[in-house]
């Protein structure tokens, strides 16, 4: 039932401890192989009554087990005094007659064959309801025990971006699940919603997908997304707002916040408030600290958003990692590297691994990067202690020694080629095109080498890494530090800025090197039409074409099609170089600005049945009645009216389920109805009084509002009983669905049935904690 293969020995004898404690009501204590005579669990060194014995052999043959255990009988032999009670714990399934043959050896010490626990044994203590706790500890034990992420792996459950499962198995299994990943579930739990926040390494994406995965086991299906577009996102899981779905955005703000300063702080805030009215999604948002703060401080919404607590921030402070959970993340990093023993010995030679762990900057990204083979295999033995050191001293250093020295130039240019696209993944072909581009440029042209192949076969593994997502290869670095230390490097060469941008063929290259600064630079290409020759991922060459109309009214025959595209494309708000656009704004200027409805041709446009259908889409209630009667002046088509009657009747009803009605309660006398919640029992008649008031009120207003937003609309009837009846039905809907729950919600306790607190904590010395999980073997 319970899959035993992702826990690690230490790990395995840890749940042997609690379980064992539970049953038998003592603390048990563990200890490190080669220093326990036999003893593995015991409740005192020095009082050894109770004596556990722990084999995860689940990979070994029966007779190894045997023969491991048939050793230890002579260490009990040796004891004194003899333990009262002798236990054996196993991950491996046995027989009957296996069992048979343990017991006989230990017949002596055992007072039946119960005192023999295998994997069957283990997994029916698991399963009792008092044990919840301790399997909710021990996260990688359950999840993939059954088909759920089998599927998923498989691709048989949707996913948007194959990039998530991209080692996730090797990922999974060294896994450690701290006090932070267990706090980020409780709040996900209770809240729906979290925006994990920490400075670049300190595991905010390692969480964040194995909390994603959590909710896998339970059902959820999951949508995922690498480019950033968060109306794209929305628009999709909006198909069905019933199904039960976890969404996480990793880097949601960007690594250096340039995609939420041009497109989506508003976006962002509607995904939030979309998940905020469907009970079966969830999400879970990261962030790097310095562009979280940036974001808050360049967009005054989202900082409001924030500060009023709508979304559960959850800091990632290496602080607040204990030294036991800082000791294992290092030992799987160590296991999962297969560091070879020789150079673990020197980890382990006079306890240097304390002076790792205590390190004021100790890191998981750095951990990861000094034990990875491509690092200690360039390391004496001797000098792989100093080198992990050093590497914690100085971190800016991490990859500039390699970079530097370890790479070609090609290989160099390859990874400044791959940093101007993307902080993220890019198609491969993308990249080589541009990678040609500037390989020409420097003259290094062989036609007899196929020098973008070779660099990617070197790189590989190393410093980038290749997925298949939707039958597409993408490439992205291996490790978000690296687009840290080339974003660095770049600020102070100035020649080889020049030689990226004298080469860029896309938009992107132009805005992630200079930043700020591509605006000059880009309004210029857009004057000139120098612009029309350039290329974009994303597809903004239509955006940044409306924009130059916006801001500067200029006709040019060439951006006629992408006039249109622009239209198409445009979500119903943009920032660009600072300044806003807003769907309804630009649609009002191309049609009442004569020359540009007459040049472009934009009357003649809503012919076309997709053109119709994009001009309201995504816009808010206000908007959509806003833009209608400016269509209405235009004196289209009366079946174009239709059309949009019917599209502004779905944004009503959207407007209707998204509305918060948290923002109502908050001016109801809601402490009036909290003392008659607490006395609900003796004052049932008044609580239910109250309770009535405020609904009712909430339905007034609510009502009002959307039928304000109807009046203003002066081409659809007020009277008209189809859009009175969308209206009202909505209404109720809502009422009826969330308000009860709303109401439970800001009134109760916010429980959701917490598993109960162990009853027998382990509480070693502090200092042997640290040495029970690095003074033992690889094993």
């Amino acid at each position: 039932m319970f899959d035993y293969n992702n826990l690690s020995p230490n790990e395995f004898e840890i749940l042997c401890s609690d379980i064992l404690s539970r049953e038998l009501g003592i603390e048990l204590r563990h200890f490190s192989p080669g220093r326990d005579g036999g003893v593995d669990l015991t409740e005192s060194p020095t009082n050894k009554n109770v004596v556990v014995q722990v084999k995860h052999y689940l990979k070994s043959t029966y007779s190894s087990l045997k023969s491991s255990l048939e050793k230890e009988l002579i260490k009990l032999q040796e004891m004194n005094p003899k333990p009262q009670k002798y236990y054996v714990c196993t991950s491996k399934e046995l027989t009957a007659e296996n069992i048979k043959e343990i017991y006989n050896i230990f017949k002596d010490y055992m007072e039946s064959d119960k005192n023999i626990l295998t994997k069957n044994e283990i997994d029916k203590l698991l399963n009792k309801d008092c044990n919840q706790d301790i399997l909710k500890k021990n996260f990688k034990l359950w999840l993939v025990a059954d088909q759920i992420l089998t599927q998923l792996i498989n691709r048989d459950i949707f996913i948007d971006g194959e990039v998530l499962l991209n080692n996730l198995k090797v990922d999974f299994k060294y896994f450690v699940q701290t006090s932070l990943f267990d706090q980020c579930l409780d709040i996900l739990e209770k809240n729906r919603k979290i925006l994990i926040c920490g400075d670049p390494g300190v595991g905010k994406s390692i969480t964040s997908k194995m909390l994603t995965f959590y909710f896998v086991k339970k059902g959820y299906q999951i949508r995922y997304t690498t480019n950033g577009l968060i109306s794209d996102l929305k628009k999709s899981i909006q198909d069905n707002k019933d199904l039960k779905e976890v969404i996480l955005l990793d880097d949601c703000l960007g690594q250096y916040y340039l995609k939420l300063r041009e497109w989506q702080d508003q976006e962002l805030i509607s995904l939030l408030n979309y998940i905020s009215i469907s009970e079966n999604k969830v999400l879970i948002l990261n962030s790097r600290v310095t562009v979280l703060n940036e974001a808050q401080n360049s967009s005054g919404v989202l900082r409001r958003y924030l500060e009023d607590e709508k979304v559960k921030i959850k800091t990632i402070n290496m602080n607040d990692i204990s030294e036991k959970e800082k000791a294992y993340i290092f030992f799987n990093h160590l296991i999962r590297n297969e560091l070879p023993n020789n150079y673990y010995d020197m980890i382990r030679a006079n306890k240097n691994y304390l002076s790792i762990i205590k390190h004021k900057n100790y890191n998981p990204r750095i951990i990861e990067y000094v034990t990875h083979k491509k690092r200690y295999e360039k390391i004496n033995p001797s000098e792989y202690h100093d080198f992990i050191i050093a590497t914690l001293s100085n971190p800016q250093e991490v990859w500039s020694e390699e970079f530097r020295h370890g790479l070609a130039m090609e290989d160099r240019i390859f990874m400044h080629t791959l940093f101007s696209l993307t902080d993220t993944f890019v198609e491969v072909s993308v990249l080589e095109e541009c990678f040609v581009k500037r390989i020409q440029s420097e003259g290094m042209i062989d036609p007899t080498r196929n020098i973008f192949e070779e660099s990617k076969k070197r790189l590989t593994s190393s410093m980038i890494r290749i997925v298949e997502n939707e039958g597409k290869l993408l490439i992205g670095v291996i490790n978000p530090s690296l687009n840290d230390y080339m974003q660095n490097s770049l600020n102070v060469n100035r020649i080889e800025k020049e030689h990226i941008l004298d080469n860029s063929l896309y938009v992107e290259q132009l805005e992630r090197i200079l930043g700020e600064a591509s605006q000059e630079r880009l309004l210029s290409e857009l004057q000139t039409g120098e612009f029309l020759s350039r290329k974009s991922i994303d597809n903004k060459i239509p955006l940044y074409c409306l924009y130059n109309i916006w801001k500067f009214g200029e006709l040019n025959n060439q951006y006629e099609h992408l006039i249109v595209e622009g239209i198409l494309k445009m979500p119903r708000e943009i920032k660009i170089f600072g300044d806003n656009l807003s769907k309804v704004n630009i649609v009002s200027i191309l049609l009442y600005t004569s020359k540009y409805n007459t040049f472009y041709k934009i009357k003649e446009k809503f012919s076309e049945s997709k053109f119709r259908e994009s001009v309201l889409l995504n816009l808010k209630a206000d908007e959509a009645a806003d833009l209608l009667c400016i269509l209405k002046q235009q004196e289209l088509n009366e079946v174009y009216y239709e059309e949009w009657e019917s599209k502004f009747i779905d944004i009503l009803e959207n407007f209707i389920n998204e509305f918060d009605l948290n923002d109502f309660l908050e001016y109801e006398n809601v402490d009036d109805l909290e003392f008659y919640y607490e006395n609900k029992s003796t004052n049932e008649l008044e609580y239910e009084r109250e309770l009535s008031r405020i609904k009712s009120n909430i339905e007034e207003k609510l009502t009002n509002k959307a039928f304000d937003l109807v009046e203003i609309t002066e081409f659809i009837d007020e009277n008209n009983p189809d859009v009175q009846k969308a209206i009202l039905q909505g209404v109720y809907e809502k009422l009826e669905d969330e308000f009860e729950e709303t109401v439970k919600w800001y009134l109760e306790p916010q429980s959701m049935g917490e598993y109960p607190n162990p009853a027998i904590v382990n509480t070693p010395a502090h200092i042997d904690e640290l040495d029970l999980i690095l003074d033992r073997p690889l094993e």
